[in-house]
């Protein structure tokens, strides 16, 4: 009850006949409660058959005992009927937790007991309800489960409610995921697409098409590093400069170590020309940098770009170092980079390197062209010439007929005609090529003074030659009966200072133009002597 009352209690059963009663409690404090629905049904049937128990009674008792009380003389009646139609032992009695009277379904009005006719009624301790013989009797006992397993007829646990609960969740959760999952491939799977057709693109040499593919690319993923490089690198082939370093700077902050973004940096400052300083700090980051793939190959290749953007400005100074370091890291074995190597000290005139590496491919492959061209190239600036006609004569037909080829044979060759120094010759050979070369320095001297003469009217500093060449013709012509060749091969320690003032004439003579042919050997010789190469 809602008061706290046992129905019992209200009811007025005696403790006896309380064991045959299933308490009802409310609903709401005792889950195993029949539902409220099949309670109401209970007692309507109960109301149903207390009615019919009260006409019988009626039919059996005189007309006197009929002005009792009906319920107390119903309950009477019901204690003395020995009637078939009666139970032999009360089998239970729903008792109704709220005392609601009982509605039946009879098409006649049935009376309602009020609360002093259920004191008569349970006044005998116990109650007796008919029921219908099939249903409820003695001989073939009532079928109703027992109070310990009554359950609720249509109604589920609560675990069974939270297990289908969980399992419905844990189901939404799974499709969740793997719909999210779907989405993010499918967005994975176009960025891939748009991004390749922009790789194509920009290695066919369409940086503009390119571009536009690596924009879509970055609509269905903006946050992706590789995608934004190289949209910077297209940006910077479209000549948009300042859009390519903001994107670039940014990744930079992002990863500061990486060599692929510094190198873009340096690309970008040497293209405009204006940030050499920039351009050589982002080169030495990308080559001390971090590589995904064959770092030593890659940082050999930055430091090659670098050489060749300092050979394009004109710095010497700085370039040599890096083109040391360069040929240095080069392996052996490796002669295409030998050959890039050995090409680019050609270039920075560093001869001694220049034919070791050289060297280093003939080595491998004595009649390589290109070892051969450089190592002759080498030698002949190093005023190596017998070297120099010995690596270059190898070379093929097409190669001699090269003008830069032929421009170091000939007079390689020439030099090896007239070098009265050379060893193994004779008195006589050393004094008459001694002569020759003197005749052929006076030859010039004399045609760049008479040049000269014919500027007389101009200013001095116009002149072609000036009075120092005046000055070497006299000396020669005082010393020329001296320097015969008779006497040159009397007194062989006179080809020095005769050799010496020929070197002069020819110096003095270039005022007038360069030397050319047999004068071009001669300052040949003169650079040998001097050393100014090596």
């Amino acid at each position: 009850m809602g008061d706290g009352r046992d129905v019992d209690t209200l009811l007025g059963f005696p403790r006896h006949a309380r064991a045959n009663v299933i308490p009802c409690p409310n609903q709401f404090s005792n889950p195993r409660c029949l539902p409220i629905k099949n309670r109401c049904n209970l007692l309507k049937m109960y109301g149903v058959l207390m009615s019919n128990c009260r006409q019988i009674a009626d039919s059996k008792l005189s007309p006197v005992a009929r002005s009792r009380d009906r319920v107390g003389g119903d309950a009477a009646q019901s204690a003395d009927s020995g009637s078939s139609n009666w139970c032999g032992t009360p089998q239970f009695l729903i008792a109704n937790p709220r005392l609601e009277p009982p509605v039946t379904h009879s098409k006649q009005s049935v009376a309602t007991p009020s609360n002093s006719e259920f004191s008569h009624v349970f006044s005998s301790g116990f109650l007796r309800i008919p029921v219908l013989q099939s249903a409820c009797s003695r001989r073939t006992g009532c079928n109703l489960p027992p109070r310990s397993n009554f359950r609720p007829e249509a109604g589920y646990s609560r675990e069974l409610v939270l297990l289908g609960a969980l399992l419905l969740v844990l189901l939404l959760a799974g499709f969740t995921a793997f719909a999210s999952r779907m989405y993010h491939k499918t967005f994975h799977v176009l960025a891939d697409q748009w991004f390749a057709q922009g790789d194509a693109s920009f290695h066919a040499g369409n940086a503009a098409e390119a571009l536009n593919d690596y924009r879509n690319a970055l609509v269905y993923s903006p946050n992706n590093p590789q995608l934004q490089f190289h949209l910077a690198r297209a940006l910077a082939a479209t000549g948009r400069e300042e859009e390519a370093e903001s994107y670039l700077v940014n990744l930079l902050s992002v990863s500061p170590g990486s060599g692929e973004i510094n190198l873009e940096l340096a690309r970008s400052s040497a293209r405009r020309k204006a940030g050499m300083a920039a351009a050589l700090r982002y080169y030495h980051a990308a080559i001390y940098g971090e590589w995904d793939r064959d770092p030593l190959a890659m940082r050999w290749d930055v430091r090659r770009e670098l050489c060749e953007y300092l050979l394009a400005q004109g710095t010497r100074i700085q370039v040599e170092p890096e083109l040391i370091a360069m040929a240095d890291n080069v392996p052996v074995t490796d002669i295409a980079r030998q050959k890039i190597a050995g090409e680019l000290l050609l270039r920075g005139q560093l001869w001694d390197r220049t034919l070791t590496v050289f060297r280093s491919v003939l080595a491998a492959d004595p009649d390589d062209p290109e070892g051969l061209a450089g190592a002759g190239t080498a030698a002949f600036h190093l005023s190596e010439f017998p070297q120099a006609v010995e690596y270059l004569s190898r070379l093929s037909r097409e190669k001699l007929a090269d003008p830069q080829i032929a421009g170091m044979l000939e007079p390689s060759r020439q030099v090896i005609a007239d070098d009265p120094f050379l060893g193994g010759l004779s008195k006589e050979e050393k004094a008459a090529r001694t002569v020759r070369i003197l005749a052929l320095a006076e030859s010039r001297a004399e045609q760049c003074a008479s040049q000269s003469a014919n500027q007389q009217g101009a200013p001095l500093a116009d002149r072609a030659a000036g009075p120092d060449l005046q000055k070497l013709i006299s000396q020669n012509a005082a010393m020329k009966s001296a320097w015969s060749e008779r006497l040159l091969v009397r007194f062989p320690d006179r080809i020095n200072d005769a050799m010496a003032l020929a070197f002069q004439l020819e110096s003095a003579a270039d005022t007038c133009g360069p030397a050319q042919g047999p004068d071009l050997a001669i300052e040949l010789l003169s650079q040998t002597r001097s050393g100014k190469n090596r």
